[in-house]
């Protein structure tokens, strides 16, 4: 708080710096040796490019230098973020609050289930926010912990989606045909 009221420009940095890191690649760290990465680079970069949506990988891993993530830079920093992982964030959290909503609403606020989602829900916008307020050099690491959180949420949207759609298809079939 400190540093807030007498450097805000440096917090302003400090947090686009873990921001954008944060939805990078897990596998974009510096401590990871150079010669292993280049060994596994086709790999990582196909599995980046394709699955997380990076439209490409970084020259170097200076996560160190907070100069490189001021706004001359920025355009060049936003494509090495994982687009993908914005994307299905958004979704997880957005379908996980309205499935916990609905839930609260139609079983009350005792529901084990609306508990879970409000539970998994908390801790990835704790972790999100104090994460990327605190640190700003292993954010996409500590996502990655996140990250079967927010599969759960989207398979709860994938298969409700898919259940609505069953129900919808019997109660066509099941209905007279004009004939």
């Amino acid at each position: 708080l400190h540093v807030a009221r007498i450097r805000p420009d440096t917090v302003v940095d400090s947090v686009r710096q873990a921001v954008l890191i944060y939805f990078r690649p897990a596998a974009d760290y510096p401590l990871f040796d150079p010669a292993n990465r280049r060994r596994v680079r086709a790999v990582t970069r196909g599995y980046d490019a394709i699955l997380l949506g990076q439209l490409h990988a970084p020259r170097d891993y200076d996560f160190m230098d907070a100069a490189q993530f001021r706004s001359p830079h920025l355009g060049a920093r936003l494509g090495e973020v994982g687009w993908l992982i914005v994307a299905g964030y958004a979704l997880a959290v957005a379908s996980g609050i309205g499935s916990m909503r609905r839930t609260f609403r139609h079983q009350g606020r005792t529901s084990s289930r609306g508990v879970v989602l409000a539970y998994i829900l908390l801790t990835i916008g704790y972790v999100t926010v104090f994460g990327n307020i605190l640190d700003a050099d292993e954010n996409n690491r500590f996502r990655l912990l996140l990250d079967p959180l927010a599969l759960s949420l989207l398979g709860l949207l994938v298969t409700g989606a898919g259940w609505r759609v069953l129900r919808s298809g019997g109660e066509q079939d099941s209905a007279p045909r004009a004939g």
